[in-house]
């Protein structure tokens, strides 16, 4: 792949870790757009670990791929308190912190 055009896409998937742009999609109906969600579920490649070893922060942008397949999340997202459940799960798992993270790791919504 062209440094450039993977650069690019390197940071077209790591926003989707960023909670206030998935609020953003999500008020904007992106979220409901059946094409914008088949790129999304097309993103999921990044789990495998060849790709995965490019995303700077592997386990928030992971797990932002996989909530974005589960249609109640992408209602969930509209609500500013997902959003910051959301920043709060993000740093504790940028940082290594588990206080206070739910029991099987997930998002709470």
């Amino acid at each position: 792949m062209h440094n450039a055009v993977q650069a690019g896409l390197m940071i077209d998937v790591e926003s989707r870790a960023n909670p206030w742009y998935l609020n953003h999609l999500a008020t904007q109906k992106l979220l409901d757009n059946p094409a914008f969600l088949a790129y999304l579920s097309y993103l999921q490649y990044f789990s495998q670990p060849e790709y995965t070893k490019y995303l700077t922060y592997p386990g928030p942008t992971l797990k932002a791929l996989q909530l974005l397949q589960q249609e109640k999340f992408r209602q969930d997202i509209l609500s500013p308190e997902t959003v910051a459940r959301m920043i709060e799960e993000n740093l504790k798992a940028i940082t290594g912190s588990t206080a206070g993270a739910a029991a099987d790791g997930s998002i709470r919504t």
